[in-house]
């Protein structure tokens, strides 16, 4: 995991770091002082704009971190849906939130999802501290609509390379579809990382758009017509190879992206 001040914008994250350091996050005796000391400081880092739900925040990471509990089964790994397993991937939804809601996100996760998700794992945890690998579109929309009407309060808006990767659902939930276990298994054509409004990106197509400093900078800033002979390349071979899995029984994803693909 990345270091806990990532978490917050650069101008608390320069208030915890003159305070604590940059602790590494592996090592259990420096995360028990950084526990123990931060009510300590729970005056100073007020005056400084850190509040207390920042600083409960930081107590909470640090006791599942001290516990190996950084994802919702401590001790076990939560196995994918049978669907995902069976189709070899599937639409994963990502969520971003302020670190004094994390907690309150976390329990809400672990009691109404009862497959694969991870927290603080990978990627980048300032953009999207939550993952929740669903399936189909249609079963991640209706997760989806259940996550913005029960917590989506608690949520905050997409950050980096979520706004040009992921393709928005609803309110401030994103979705990518991820079919790294099926591509790895045929020796697919699909990228395993780089994917544009939610649908992963043809290899070589990737490879052109990395090495072409200029494409690359339209990618990152979502810039759809310039992106769009990639993307939707892509788009008509996974809907050839996974049909409504992948856009859903009402075509949901096509109309959302508002193109024509035949």
């Amino acid at each position: 995991m990345a270091k806990i001040t990532d978490l917050f914008p650069v101008s608390k994250a320069e208030v915890i770091r003159r305070f604590f350091g940059d602790y590494n996050l592996q090592d259990q005796q420096q995360l028990r002082n950084l526990h123990q000391n931060l009510p300590r400081f729970r005056d100073q880092l007020n005056a400084e704009g850190v509040d207390d739900d920042d600083i409960e925040g930081i107590r909470f990471i640090l006791t599942l971190l001290m516990q190996g509990k950084t994802h919702p089964a401590p001790g076990e790994f939560n196995p994918h849906s049978p669907e995902w397993r069976r189709m070899g991937g599937g639409w994963k939804i990502h969520l971003n939130a302020k670190l004094k809601h994390h907690f309150s996100i976390f329990i809400w996760l672990r009691e109404n999802w009862t497959f694969h998700w991870k927290y603080l794992t990978g990627g980048e945890p300032e953009e999207k501290p939550f993952t929740i690998y669903v399936g189909s579109w249609d079963e991640m929309e209706v997760f989806a609509r259940k996550i913005d009407k029960e917590i989506g309060d608690k949520l905050d808006g997409a950050k980096g390379d979520t706004l040009s990767m992921d393709i928005n659902v609803i309110g401030k939930i994103y979705s990518r579809f991820e079919i790294k276990e099926w591509n790895e298994a045929r020796n697919g054509p699909f990228h395993y990382r780089w994917s544009f409004l939610g649908a992963p990106l043809f290899r070589a197509d990737a490879l052109t758009i990395v090495g072409d400093q200029s494409l690359l900078a339209k990618y990152h800033s979502a810039d759809r017509e310039s992106i769009k002979p990639f993307w939707k390349r892509s788009v008509i071979e996974l809907i050839r190879i996974f049909g409504a899995y992948f856009y859903g029984n009402q075509q949901q994803y096509v109309k959302r992206v508002k193109i024509e693909f035949s």
